[in-house]
């Protein structure tokens, strides 16, 4: 029965395997959870030969769509007349090859004249209660980066016009824990795409989430001469 499931959710290609996986998580919490109640006395999932259904999701799309030079120029030009913390927040990004997560748990001790270290990320997760419904999310900032490797935490140099970005933050929103807060509360990674996606149809751009911005930058490094293998580091 549960393989009849597999089957019908990948027909015709009609997921991917990133959705099959979280299927699967949520798939193999409850059922562990049945057999921690004695509910059931074996998870089943171990029984199925997930590669099978891997192979019938639809193909990974390795073109990843930035947001052009002019795009990008654009949108700084539009950011760079505002002075909330969200339109500073989008500004600084557009000079940082980092992960949202990164972004948004800088504090302000990171930042040592033109060098910024990248000692954590934050994170979101839910646990399963026990009749099975997710808790309230919470948010977390910890002392690890993405791949828990040591080269994750490294240090990247800032530009003068992020400098610029980051001096006008610490002025109009000083003795904050973190550098992007409002109403004494972190920046999310969610209302921060929300808010570039109202930027982006304000002025015209297909919108690409935060983490296209960080290929963006990555891209423009590359073409600038910065060499592959030091921007794997970024």
């Amino acid at each position: 029965v549960l393989e009849d499931f597999y089957y019908d959710i990948t027909k015709n290609f009609s997921i991917n395997s990133k959705r099959l996986t979280n299927i699967n998580s949520v798939l193999n919490g409850i059922f562990k959870r049945c057999v921690s109640l004695k509910l059931i006395s074996h998870n089943p999932l171990k029984d199925v030969d997930m590669s099978i259904f891997h192979k019938r999701c639809m193909p990974r799309r390795t073109q990843k769509e930035n947001y052009t030079m002019e795009e990008r120029s654009a949108i700084i030009d539009y950011v760079s007349k505002k002075e909330d913390i969200y339109s500073l927040a989008i500004h600084l990004s557009m000079y940082l090859c980092v992960r949202i997560g990164e972004l948004l748990a800088i504090r302000p001790e990171d930042i040592d004249g033109d060098i910024l270290s990248l000692n954590r990320t934050m994170r979101k997760f839910q646990t399963m209660n026990d009749d099975l419904t997710f808790s309230k999310e919470i948010i977390t900032n910890e002392e690890r980066l993405k791949g828990n490797k040591s080269s994750g935490f490294r240090k990247i140099p800032l530009t003068t016009k992020a400098q610029d970005v980051i001096r006008k933050i610490l002025i109009l929103y000083p003795d904050n824990e973190y550098l992007l807060m409002i109403d004494g509360r972190q920046l999310r990674s969610d209302s921060f795409n929300r808010r570039l996606k109202q930027v982006c149809e304000t002025l015209g751009i297909p919108y690409r989430s935060s983490h296209q911005i960080r290929f963006t930058v990555a891209t423009m490094l590359y073409q600038s001469g910065v060499p592959i293998t030091q921007l794997s580091f970024l």
